[in-house]
């Protein structure tokens, strides 16, 4: 009997370490899997990063664009001073950049074709303080809305 319980202790003692083992060897299974996963993350982060700026850099150029083409309608027809789209004003029959508010309108477009919401625009452009055409600094989306179809931009355009 006592060589029977010796017996079951030897082999209980060899499973436990059998299944440490098996826990050790899981254990740096799954060190390796996170370590793996962490890279893969960071690699994807990057990657992301890179994407979003040459996205801005595009929407930037396409921005630029829609104000010229605004810049281009204006001048071949005459511009009363009270309907000057927002980013430009008109003096003596000439149209010509508003200094306060044409880096604003590059702001809105380039926003807008970044695929941002008119609501979040208005949001980023009251906490900015932008000026509005009223001289305040409240932005509502519908505002945001007109200058973005007076230019031509829809979201992600």
């Amino acid at each position: 009997m006592k060589g029977k319980v010796v017996k079951i202790m030897h082999d209980c003692r060899r499973r436990i370490t059998e299944a440490l083992r098996d826990v050790a060897d899981a254990e740096e299974t799954r060190d390796k899997a996170m370590d793996k996963l962490a890279a893969v993350h960071a690699e994807q982060t990057r990657l992301l990063a890179d994407i979003q700026q040459e996205v801005s850099a595009d929407a930037g150029a396409m921005a630029k664009l829609a104000v010229n083409r605004m810049r281009r309608a204006m001048a071949k027809r005459s511009v009363h001073p009270s309907s000057t789209p927002y980013g430009f004003r008109a003096e003596a029959g000439k149209v010509s950049d508003h200094p306060k508010e044409i880096p604003v309108l590059h702001t809105i477009l380039r926003m807008r074709i970044e695929g941002k919401s008119l609501a979040h625009i208005a949001d980023e452009l009251s906490k900015s303080n932008a000026p509005t055409r009223k001289g305040n600094s409240r932005w509502f989306r519908q505002i945001v809305k007109d200058i973005c179809d007076r230019a031509g931009v829809r979201k992600g355009n």
